[in-house]
């Protein structure tokens, strides 16, 4: 029916709105993301903090990423990879974890310059 059938008294002020797929606003989660959607990138699903009792150790990442193989969209399944990254861990551990940048920018302005 949409948005369009629901029936507001004149003068009512909307102070709260959820919009959720599922039946039970508790139990939703996010509508899995469309393959198109990836192009060759990498997103995170989650990111947890992992801590012992002296406090924050580093992170947990849970990413996505589908059609990275020759061809681009050849390989069409969603795979999740879980990754951990301690602080103080050097530049080779993350880049290990990780891998390398896909793209590198730079900046066009240098306000540093003397």
């Amino acid at each position: 029916m949409g948005l369009a059938s629901l029936q507001i008294p004149h003068g009512a002020m909307v102070k709260r709105m959820h919009i959720y797929t599922g039946n039970n606003l508790q139990e939703t989660r996010a509508p899995a993301m469309p393959l198109a959607c990836f192009l060759g990138n990498i997103f995170a699903e989650c990111v947890n903090v992992l801590r012992d009792r002296a406090g924050a150790l580093g992170l947990k990442l849970r990413l996505l990423t589908a059609g990275c193989g020759p061809g681009g969209m050849a390989d069409s399944k969603v795979r999740s990879i879980e990754r951990r990254i301690y602080f103080g861990d050097s530049c080779q551990d993350v880049l290990g974890a990780l891998g390398s940048p896909h793209k590198v920018f730079f900046k066009s302005e240098d306000k540093v310059g003397i």
